[in-house]
C-alpha cells in the first residue's frame, strides 16, 4: 500500500507525532511506517514509545512496526496503563515506597501503615 500525500507528510516529519483520524483511515499504517523509519536512525540504547488505547491496537502496531526484524529492545508498545506500571511504578517503586521491584499489590490502602498510606495519597 502506498501512502497518501497527507500520510507521507506524517511519515517524513522529523519530530514527535500525535495522529488522530477516523477508524480505517490508515493510522496504524502511517505510525508503523514512521516507527520503521525512526528505528533506522536510533542508536542502540534508544527506542520508541508507542502508546495506544487498546492492547489489540498496541499489538497490531508492534507487529507491523517490527515486521522487518527490527530490534525493539529499548522500545515500548502498549497502553498508557501498561506504560506507567511497567516503566514508572515498578522500576521506581522500591526507591519511592520500599516495595519489591517485580510486583506491587495493594488490596486495601487501610491495610498499609500510616506512612505508606501518605505515600499513596501523594500519587
Amino acid at each position: 500500500m502506498k501512502p497518501t500525500k497527507q500520510q507521507e507528510l506524517i511519515i517524513v516529519y522529523n519530530g514527535c507525532s500525535v495522529v488522530i483520524a477516523s477508524p480505517g483511515s490508515g493510522k496504524t499504517f502511517v505510525l508503523s511506517k514512521k516507527i520503521k523509519q525512526n528505528f533506522k536512525e536510533l542508536k542502540e540504547h534508544q527506542g520508541v514509545i508507542a502508546i495506544s488505547y487498546t492492547n489489540k491496537a498496541s499489538n497490531e502496531l508492534r507487529n507491523r512496526s517490527l515486521s522487518d526484524g527490527e530490534n525493539p529492545l529499548s522500545s515500548f508498545f502498549g497502553t498508557i496503563d501498561k506504560f506507567y506500571i511497567s516503566e514508572i511504578i515498578l522500576p521506581f517503586g522500591k526507591q519511592i515506597w520500599g516495595f519489591p521491584e517485580n510486583e506491587i499489590v495493594v488490596d486495601r490502602i487501610d491495610s498499609l501503615d500510616s506512612q505508606d498510606q501518605k505515600s499513596f495519597k501523594l500519587v
